[in-house]
């Protein structure tokens, strides 16, 4: 299980040639949050795939980074 306590959402920019769609979880102050990851990069075919998931992290309470 994942505490969302301080977790944030952010973009990360595609990879040359690359048809996944990229965001990432990380915590605000900086910790890790899973054993020795600062980020958890998670990644979509489509754009439809990443707004879903980005909805269901907004109804679970994580959102958007500063920088995103």
């Amino acid at each position: 299980m994942l505490p969302l306590d301080g977790l944030r959402l952010r973009d990360i920019e595609q990879e040359f040639m690359s048809r996944r769609h990229t965001f990432a979880l990380f915590n605000q102050e900086g910790r890790n949050i899973y054993t020795d990851y600062i980020q958890l990069e998670l990644s979509c075919e489509n754009t439809d795939e990443v707004d879903s998931w980005k909805a269901s992290f907004l109804r679970a309470g994580v959102y958007p980074g500063k920088d995103s």
